[in-house]
């Protein structure tokens, strides 16, 4: 690949991250912490007909080893958080990218 290729990408790349880098971090949150908090809440407040099934279904996990009987929400919120640790690596890369073409204007 050229230079010019590279530089090319990496100008599309600059263009589109704040757009990317808004929508990972709000879906992020909104799956990771938020409802993470809902779902401990939910449990507490509705012990009898969530909180039971939940408990069960952890019980299950622990006692198989089997992630796949672990309630849904456990694996939203397993993605929210990853989605959360994503946005922050997101942020470092556009402020690489908005030094490297800071750098490009004043060598101009």
């Amino acid at each position: 690949m050229s230079k010019r290729k590279i530089a090319g990408i990496l100008d599309a790349v600059h263009e589109r991250a704040p757009s990317v880098t808004k929508w990972v971090g709000w879906t992020g949150i909104v799956l990771g912490p938020a409802l993470g908090f809902l779902h401990i809440v939910a449990v507490f407040l509705m012990p009898g007909v969530y909180g039971k099934r939940v408990l069960e279904q952890y019980d299950l996990v622990q006692r198989t080893g089997d992630l796949l009987v672990a309630p849904f929400a456990q694996y939203l919120i397993v993605i929210g958080f990853t989605l959360c640790l994503l946005w922050i690596g997101l942020w470092g890369v556009r402020l690489v990218l908005a030094a490297r073409s800071w750098f490009q204007r004043r060598s101009v």
